[in-house]
């Protein structure tokens, strides 16, 4: 619901833009309680007043007057409860917990109507025509049994034809007050104060006892704006000095939402800030603990990039007790300036295209490659430069983000201005009867405007999104923004740089390449190390490796960048030779050990999958013709000198065949 403050004389108070069928808003009109409301047909945008014209309904409720006094309130936030204003502070029940979540429904779309179709397909999807007409009427006579007991009492579920609406004079809600304190606070107006009210009133999220489908989006909405506001006041307080105060408000705010990384990395912050490193570094350890055991994941590149931050030492990195390599625990992405990071010319092909403003960077590899570690790099270089930087790693999203094609492009536009440091209102920018692209086309555009610099938007994992039913819509509307800063060169979209990584072949899931952005721009293959790279890489433990000692570990690694490391540190910082590292390579004891395991999981978890990789071990043809790819882009195989589908590392053959029990 979007808002702005009227510059009409005529009108003193809040314009409310909500699509109203005109027989409840006769209703409201005749009312008395309201204060004013007036009918308007159209809003002149450039003018800022209504105007006629058109059948747009729009509700002005006029602060002029006294403020109305509800009758109920409903919060939603960390449980439900329905009250009645000035009497008993006990919690009145429904009848029926349809009708409780009938109510929560239209009270999170409070002032704005509802279609009975709508309902009806939300909470009994599988029933036939009849038999919702049937529930739904029953729902609305449990909800008016409890809010409007008496025949005497004022209608608070308003229904005209085919459209409900609670009416908002009656209701308050929690969720109504907490995005209005959070819209002032991330709108810099009275930031601190409103921000710490609305991290008060926050006590858990939206309806948790209830796993219905249509919660999620607003959930989602609702838990973005929590991780924006803990940002931003975490930042004001670490301004103010009071590093004390954002510790223990980061700490309080996890433990009502403790799998938001965006609220783990602002603490982080604080420990940081405070001096308090080893604190950093637990918490960190701490996300990184959650995200696998419930997602299986790692932490994002932006929070690595916060851990890097912890030390500015360019000396080889201090590894903790336990974890003989930080690239073990971060999935293999190393900080922008370890000592360990080896130049590719992949990098040069990438830094010379945010030089100079291409509009489209590709950059495609394997699983385990040094994609992130790359994006890491170019863009603290960018950074430096005085590029704004942005980075959305699609493997930090959660399913239910996932789910549906509006909560992730909502989740792109959270992660976009939260980075540029642009305001974003979903009532201004989102609009329900545009369609998704439009709706995100026009907020991105509405954030770069904000912006003076040139940008750069890294998408990582890119291909997390393949085979989504929005892929090819989005990667569409990414083709047009290339076209368009061509077309367009007064469009706020020619200062962006859409840089892209991913590891799986578009073609076998994209429909239409011509409408996506991966055959045009610039490209580039991420490779393995090559011989000189592993002799470099070794030189920055302190160590040089011959020629023959180059041959013996490649031929252990293929130049596996993560496989290389782990050897590395075997031979300088454990103290093996290069014999038993060679020797131990494929066993349980040896140094990959951990790596192997995971990877036997991680194909026998899947039977079709573990079919695929038992017929390559037998010597037999792929029953799936995308296998191959798709094994490629995993990073379980290569294709060879001879053009064919092998293992990447040898040491994958062996443990597999003895995962898989084949001879």
């Amino acid at each position: 619901m979007a808002m702005r403050e009227s510059k009409n004389s005529n009108f003193h108070g809040r314009i409310l833009f909500r699509k109203l069928p005109p027989s409840i808003t006769g209703d409201l009109a005749r009312s008395n309680q309201l204060g004013i409301v007036h009918l308007i047909d159209k809003i002149d945008h450039r003018q800022g007043h209504p105007q006629r014209g058109s059948n747009m309904m729009v509700l002005v409720l006029d602060r002029g007057k006294d403020d109305f006094k509800p009758e109920w309130t409903v919060e939603m936030l960390g449980t439900f409860r329905l009250r009645r204003v000035g009497r008993d502070s006990a919690s009145v029940k429904f009848r029926s917990r349809t009708a409780e979540s009938l109510v929560a429904l239209l009270s999170l779309r409070l002032g704005g109507s509802t279609s009975r179709e709508l309902l009806a397909n939300t909470f009994w999807p599988d029933s036939d025509g009849d038999k919702q007409a049937q529930n739904l009427r029953k729902a609305f006579s449990d909800v008016r049994s409890v809010l409007e007991p008496e025949a005497s009492d004022p209608k608070i579920l308003l229904i005209q034809g085919e459209n409900v609406v609670l009416d908002p004079r009656k209701v308050a809600t929690d969720v109504s007050q907490f995005k209005l304190l959070t819209d002032r606070g991330l709108s810099d107006i009275q930031t601190e104060a409103s921000l710490a009210q609305a991290i008060e009133l926050y006590r858990g999220p939206l309806l948790p006892d209830r796993s219905d489908s249509w919660i999620g989006l607003y959930r989602m909405e609702l838990e973005e704006r929590l991780g924006q506001s803990v940002e931003r006041l975490i930042s004001q307080l670490l301004k103010c000095g009071q590093h004390q105060a954002a510790t223990l408000l980061g700490r309080r705010v996890l433990s009502l939402a403790p799998l938001r990384e965006d609220i783990h990395v602002a603490l982080m912050r604080a420990y940081a800030s405070a001096g308090l490193t080893t604190e950093a570094i637990r918490q960190y350890e701490e996300l990184e603990g959650l995200l696998q055991e419930h997602w299986g994941e790692q932490p994002s590149a932006m929070a690595n990039l916060v851990l890097q931050g912890l030390s500015k030492e360019p000396a080889r990195p201090v590894i903790p007790a336990g974890r003989e390599s930080n690239a073990e625990n971060s999935g293999g992405a190393l900080f922008a300036n370890s000592p360990f990071y080896i130049e590719r010319p992949s990098d040069q092909v990438i830094a010379g295209g945010i030089r100079r403003r291409e509009s489209t960077l590709l950059v495609q590899g394997p699983r385990q490659v040094g994609k992130s570690s790359l994006l890491a790099r170019v863009l603290n270089e960018s950074r430096s430069e005085g590029t704004k930087v942005a980075l959305t790693d699609f493997q930090g999203f959660s399913r239910d983000q996932l789910a549906t094609v509006e909560s992730f492009y909502k989740g792109l536009l959270f992660s976009l201005a939260r980075q540029l440091g642009a305001k974003l209102s979903y009532e201004e920018v989102w609009s329900d009867w545009l369609g998704p692209n439009s709706n995100l086309d026009f907020a991105v555009e509405s954030v770069l405007t904000q912006v003076d610099q040139p940008v750069v938007w890294a998408l990582d994992e890119g291909d997390r999104i393949f085979g989504t039913s929005f892929a090819d819509d989005f990667y569409g509307l990414v083709r047009s923004w290339h076209n368009r800063r061509a077309l367009d060169p007064q469009s706020a979209l020619r200062h962006l740089t859409i840089l892209i990584s991913y590891a799986t072949e578009a073609h076998l899931f994209i429909k239409d390449l011509n409408q996506s952005p991966f055959n045009i721009g610039l490209r580039t293959l991420l490779q393995d190390f090559d011989r000189v790279q592993i002799q470099d890489l070794a030189s920055r433990y302190g160590g040089k490796l011959s020629t023959e000692e180059t041959d013996s570990l490649w031929h252990v690694t293929r130049g596996h960048p993560y496989l290389t490391r782990k050897a590395l540190d075997w031979l300088y910082l454990r103290g093996h030779s290069l014999e038993e590292i060679c020797t131990l390579a494929p066993s349980e004891s040896g140094p990959f050990s951990d790596h192997l395991r995971r990877l036997v999981e991680v194909v026998t978890r899947d039977p079709e999958t573990a079919a695929e990789v038992g017929r390559l071990l037998r010597g037999e043809t792929f029953l799936e013709s995308k296998s191959g790819s798709r094994l490629i882009a995993g990073g379980l195989l290569v294709v060879n000198q001879e053009g064919k589908v092998d293992f990447r590392v040898p040491v994958y053959r062996a443990c597999l065949a003895r995962g898989l029990s084949v001879a």
